[in-house]
């Protein structure tokens, strides 16, 4: 029985939830999950004869997820049968990593927007984080940023070769540690926010504060025009208006 897909609205943890119970096994070697803008489905390849062949499942075509996966291994399981020489199996992972040793990568060059940089990746702890070094090119020059990452490189090297291998951490621990990354976000997070919400609320205070007085000086003025008129009315006098003709 293949399971019927449910009406899985904008997130995906409910998509990969789905996913996981439905579809616990993974799909075979020749068969591949592409999820793009263009296409949503299962992709079909094997080479027969020194000829490719290649075929595609959308899952707006075959109507949902399982049902394009069943179609898929369907029709993988009539093209084994047909060639038999063809083996039906998934690729194997390889063995568990018992210790951590740190990574280095080697000097690469980046672009962001106009700039460019040559970086180095680095690893030192096993529940760390990977480490980007950058030197500028366009503001140290091509020469001295090689020359300043290579130099990095090296003093990585002589460190890395001080710290013994660790043994792996634990799944728990694993996941422990992406939950306090994610706290520590949280907390940056509301910092900022806090922070921003004291500038808006001093500026608010600020702009509140110079309409007071700007208020006020337009009321005493007003207060000021309105005594002089009736000074001028209770002398008997009119007051004086220059009225402006034009020159001829």
């Amino acid at each position: 029985m293949v399971p019927t897909e449910p009406f899985i609205a904008k997130s995906t943890k409910k998509k990969k939830e789905w996913l996981k119970k439905n579809l616990a096994k993974p799909s075979p070697r020749y068969i591949v999950r592409i999820e793009t803008k263009k296409f949503t489905g299962y992709y079909l390849r094997m080479k027969i004869d020194g000829v490719m062949l290649s075929k595609a499942f959308s899952d707006s075509k075959f109507g949902g997820i399982a049902k394009s996966k069943k179609a898929a291994d369907d029709y993988l399981a009539e093209l084994l049968k047909q060639h038999p020489d063809k083996k039906y199996y998934t690729p194997r992972k390889g063995p568990k990593k018992l210790e951590f040793t740190p990574t280095l990568g080697l000097v690469r060059q980046a672009k962001h927007r106009n700039d460019l940089y040559f970086y180095v990746i680095v690893k030192l702890e096993p529940l760390g984080k990977l480490k980007r070094k950058y030197f500028n090119i366009t503001k140290l020059g091509r020469a001295r940023a090689l020359t300043l990452a290579n130099l990095y490189r090296k003093q990585m090297e002589e460190l890395i070769k001080t710290i013994p291998p660790v043994p792996m951490p634990s799944e728990a621990e694993r996941l422990k540690a992406i939950e306090t990354a994610k706290k520590e976000k949280k907390k940056i997070a509301e910092a900022k926010a806090a922070e921003l919400k004291a500038k808006r609320e001093k500026l608010e205070k600020l702009r509140a504060e110079k309409e007071k007085v700007a208020t006020g000086k337009v009321n005493q003025a007003e207060k000021k025009i309105k005594t002089q008129v009736e000074k001028i009315k209770s002398a008997g006098k009119k007051p004086k208006v220059k009225l402006k003709t034009k020159k001829k």
